[in-house]
C-alpha cells in the first residue's frame, strides 16, 4: 500500500502568512485584550478597593478598655448547667476630630467560643436589649443605646444562653 496516495496532496504554492501581517495581528490581539482589561477588570478592582478601605480611617477609633475589668464574662448555673452567660465589654473612643465622631453610627462586637462565634451590632439610639442575644448598656437606667464619644469609655453587656 502507498502512504503517499493515501495522504491529501498539498499545493507547493501555498504560502504561511507574511511577518508583517503576523506582527499586525499581534499587535491587534495585544490592544484588544489591554481594552478589555480596562473596560472590565478595572472597574470591578477599584470598586471593591473603595469598599474596602470605607472604615480605615475610624478603624483606630473604638478601643477595649481593660481598665474597669468588664472585658470578660460570667454564668448563671442551675445545678451543673449554664443557664445564661453575661459578656461584659468596656469600649471607648479615641480623642479625634468632630466631624469624624459625628459620621461613626455603630460597631460590631464578636463573642467567640471554641468552635462558634456570634457578631452583634451595637448602633447608637437603638432600643436595648434584654433578651438571648441582644445587647444593653451596663447603666440599667439607660433605654437607647449609647455610642462612646472622644475620651469616653462605655460598658455594654450581653446575655445569650449558648
Amino acid at each position: 500500500m502507498n502512504i503517499r496516495k493515501m495522504l491529501p496532496k498539498f499545493n507547493a504554492n501555498k504560502r504561511g502568512v507574511a511577518p508583517v501581517v503576523a506582527t499586525i495581528l499581534v499587535i491587534l490581539l495585544t490592544v484588544l485584550a489591554a481594552m478589555l482589561v480596562a473596560k472590565f477588570i478595572i472597574p470591578l478592582i477599584s470598586g471593591n478597593l473603595e469598599e474596602s478601605t470605607e472604615c480605615v480611617e475610624v478603624s483606630d477609633y473604638f478601643y477595649f478598655e481593660d481598665e474597669f475589668g468588664y472585658n470578660c464574662y460570667t454564668g448563671k448555673y442551675d445545678g451543673n448547667q449554664f443557664v445564661s452567660r453575661l459578656y461584659g465589654v468596656s469600649v471607648g473612643a479615641r480623642a479625634s476630630d468632630k466631624e469624624l465622631s459625628e459620621n461613626v453610627i455603630g460597631f460590631r462586637l464578636a463573642f467567640a467560643k471554641d468552635d462558634s462565634s456570634k457578631a452583634v451590632s451595637v448602633i447608637g439610639g437603638e432600643n436595648i436589649g434584654t433578651g438571648d442575644g441582644e445587647i444593653r448598656m451596663f447603666d440599667n437606667g439607660a433605654e437607647k443605646i449609647k455610642l462612646p464619644k472622644n475620651g469616653e469609655v462605655l460598658t455594654y453587656v450581653y446575655t445569650t444562653t449558648n
